[in-house]
């Protein structure tokens, strides 16, 4: 998880932040860290009104009785394998309706991968994740990111934002590596201060 080197506890925090005296760039930063906080708190609210809804439409017709099936077929296949790949075509009218009626796929935006949300990219993962857990052999996440590169048309930058993210959330093993802390990497110095 992000984190502060010093370990400054929230509690310390907020009492600094409290002070009536606080110098005028001690109370810029303070006002700075709360809007950051309440924006991240947009973030996780947009992403539970997500999780509410999650493949709903997969409790309803036209999806029930064609998931119902598929998960059978699918459930032995091994992702990505050509197997799986017909398996999936022969939804159909199944897979269509999910699509049309659940953002979290790419196949649900015109332009793909690049014009989905961020929130929709965090549950599409969160689904992939999900949805090693009953593949063939307990599925391989890093193995689905990569793939899924392929079939979405994400590049490599994505593919290694999208492995640090998961192995951040535990989802996959080894440590996700630090952020760079000069901000060279993006470009401009001074991104995130």
């Amino acid at each position: 998880m992000g984190g502060n080197t010093e370990q400054m506890t929230l509690v310390h925090a907020v009492a600094i932040c409290q002070q009536d005296d606080l110098p005028d760039d001690m109370r810029d930063t303070c006002q700075h860290i709360s809007l950051v906080r309440e924006a991240i708190i947009d973030i996780r609210s947009a992403m539970i009104d997500r999780m509410m809804v999650h493949d709903d439409s997969k409790l309803l017709e036209p999806e029930r009785e064609g998931f119902k099936h598929a998960k059978e077929v699918l459930g032995s296949l091994e992702y990505g394998s050509p197997e799986y790949h017909e398996a999936r075509l022969a939804l159909g009218v199944t897979l269509d309706h999910h699509y049309a009626h659940n953002d979290h796929h790419p196949e649900h935006w015109p332009g793909g991968w690049y014009t989905m949300p961020y929130t929709a990219r965090m549950e599409a993962l969160a689904d992939w994740f999900a949805a090693t857990k009953r593949m063939k052999g307990g599925g391989d996440l890093e193995h689905s990111i990569r793939h899924n590169a392929g079939r979405f048309g994400y590049d490599e930058r994505e593919t290694e934002a999208l492995l640090l993210t998961a192995r951040e959330l535990g989802w996959l093993d080894g440590p996700a590596a630090p952020a760079p802390t000069d901000g060279a990497e993006s470009g401009n110095p001074t991104a995130g201060t």
